[in-house]
């Protein structure tokens, strides 16, 4: 229930009239695949205080947490925030370093960490040795190695609309170009206009430059 007219804010209030008696979990991502949206750390404090008041149990999937363009939206880890909320981490994504098949979870919750390592024994047996140790020597060095990523990550920002024309000839406008006198214009997509006779060739255009 993000509201992409709110910056894909998360909606608590729409959230907490959509919940039932019945409901056990609820999972978010945040920074959200795939609006990469993080939301407001008054609407995260929220989000976790109605999980809590309901009982329900907040699974925070947090593999993209480190990536922030503006680090100072960095939203605390659910774990930290709730005796009760799940946070789910991995190091495919901000540490980019997907072949090590490594993740973790983390609550403060002992009976459910004890149900789910009882689960997790009758799906597998232990993580490959190499894996935890170069896991290991990553998370020390995390802090490096997610500046690099959040490096790259906006050097290809600046450079994925000019690369798009030059390989493609798929001119992407900004949305900054766009207004509107109903109100303000999100700006942090693009938009594909449909109301040309065969429009498909641009589409297909662009799909060849991120299948790249």
């Amino acid at each position: 229930m993000l509201d992409p007219a709110a910056g894909w804010e998360p909606d608590v209030e729409e959230i907490a009239r959509r919940l039932r008696p019945t409901t056990r979990l609820v999972a978010v991502n945040f920074p959200n695949n795939p609006t990469g949206a993080i939301c407001s750390r008054d609407a995260w404090r929220a989000l976790v205080a109605l999980c809590d008041e309901h009982g329900a149990t907040l699974l925070s999937d947090e593999v993209y947490r480190g990536l922030e363009t503006d680090e100072s939206r960095r939203l605390p880890q659910a774990a930290e925030l709730s005796d009760s909320a799940v946070s789910l981490n991995v190091m495919s994504k901000s540490y980019g370093l997907p072949g090590l098949r490594i993740g973790w979870l983390a609550t403060r919750d002992r009976d459910l960490l004890e149900r789910l390592e009882r689960r997790k024994h009758y799906t597998s047996i232990c993580n490959a040795t190499p894996s935890e140790a170069l896991a290991t020597i990553a998370l020390r060095n995390g802090a490096a190695i997610q500046a690099r990523n959040r490096d790259l990550i906006a050097t290809n920002l600046e450079t994925f609309c000019r690369e798009l024309v030059e390989t493609e000839g798929v001119v992407l406008l900004p949305a900054s170009i766009y207004a509107s006198e109903l109100g303000p214009v999100p700006a942090d997509r693009f938009r594909i206009g449909v109301d040309r006779r065969d429009p498909g060739a641009a589409p297909a255009a662009l799909g060849r430059f991120l299948d790249r």
